[in-house]
């Protein structure tokens, strides 16, 4: 297309015409890319790209067709920083940006448009301090206790906690490994979130 623009523009007209393409929508295109997602992702990091594509901004973002639609700027997306965070843009970008070039590598569409991340700070932990731990496990009901104790003495996230198995578990060696965890549609199903 590119070459037929400058042709027409020095006054000269194409042998033949270009041959367009069909490109797919995001709506026609996203299955295939979750089905490659699944089988090349840990089923937590799948979820996580489909729940995120699937957002709220879905809408807007399937109007466009993959690789036609103008990239969103920084200040398109202000809004938003405000609402979600500037982290959570850039994890919506990203996961956006690898669908677009998952598309433009099985040669769907030219070329991914490339989008720019927002400035973050680096995020900090936040620790129970020594004082504060009896306080917690004094206020967690009895039937958490052990959960929570396992929690405070290793830091694993609830979704790792929540995955543990017996097998998991060295009584010799007094070692634990984390061998899975679940994501945050099945930390839905307990309530956690």
């Amino acid at each position: 297309e590119r070459e037929v623009f400058l042709l027409r523009q020095e006054g000269r007209q194409p042998d033949t015409e270009p041959i367009k393409k069909a490109v797919p929508s995001i709506r026609e295109f996203f299955q295939r890319f979750l089905d490659t997602s699944l089988t090349n992702n840990k089923p937590s990091t799948h979820h996580a790209k489909e729940s995120m594509l699937r957002g709220p901004h879905r809408a807007r973002a399937r109007q466009h067709e993959a690789g036609r639609g103008r990239p969103r700027r920084h200040r398109d997306l202000q809004g938003l920083e405000a609402q979600r965070g500037a982290q959570s843009i850039n994890n919506h970008l990203a996961a956006l940006g690898r669908l677009l070039n998952l598309a433009t590598e099985w040669g769907l569409i030219d070329h991914a448009p490339k989008s720019g991340l927002f400035r973050t700070e680096p995020q900090g932990f936040q620790f129970l301090t020594f004082e504060e731990t009896p306080r917690f496990q004094a206020a967690v009901p009895p039937e958490w206790w052990t959960f929570t104790l396992i929690a405070l003495k290793t830091g694993l996230r609830v979704g790792e906690l929540l995955a543990l198995k017996w097998e998991d578990l060295d009584l010799k060696s007094g070692n634990l490994v984390v061998r899975r965890t679940l994501c945050s549609e099945m930390l839905l199903l307990f309530g956690l979130f």
